[in-house]
Order: C-alpha cells, then sequence, then structure tokens
C-alpha cells in the first residue's frame, strides 16, 4: 500500500506502470480500499529472464483533499 496526497477533491485519472515476468500473476489495483479497474494481468515473458514495463489505466476515480491510499492485491495466477 503506498500513501499519496492530493491538494483538492475532485476526480482524478489514474495510471500505474507496472512490470511483466514470467513468475507474476493477476492483481487488482485498489484506490483507498475499493477496487479500480479490472484485475490486471502482469504475466509474461515465459520463455526469457526479462522484466517488460508497460502502463495501464485504471480510469477515473473521487479523491478526497489530503491523504489517499493505492494498494496492490493478488487475485489469481496466469
Amino acid at each position: 500500500e503506498l500513501g499519496f496526497s492530493v491538494a483538492k477533491k475532485g476526480k482524478y485519472a489514474v495510471t500505474v506502470r507496472v512490470a511483466k515476468y514470467r513468475t507474476y500473476a493477476k492483481h487488482q489495483f485498489l484506490v483507498n480500499g475499493k477496487p479500480l479497474g479490472q484485475p490486471v494481468d502482469m504475466y509474461g515473458n515465459p520463455d526469457h529472464d526479462i522484466v517488460t514495463a508497460f502502463d495501464v489505466d485504471l480510469g477515473k476515480v473521487d479523491l478526497k483533499e489530503g491523504s489517499n491510499s493505492l494498494a496492490i492485491k493478488l487475485v489469481g495466477t496466469n
């Protein structure tokens, strides 16, 4: 879980940069404890020892002024 703050209450677009790897699985992102977007499959590169970064648009979310949190939860395998 990662804490962050915003100066003004409102609706914000959320994008995260994550990575694919041969031992990674499916994850759900949560903002302030609520699921945001669909689970993200981070499995990839099964035949190579390489990590590949990519961006995921999680949509828009209402954030409160001040402290908020972004969390990631393992939800499945591939």
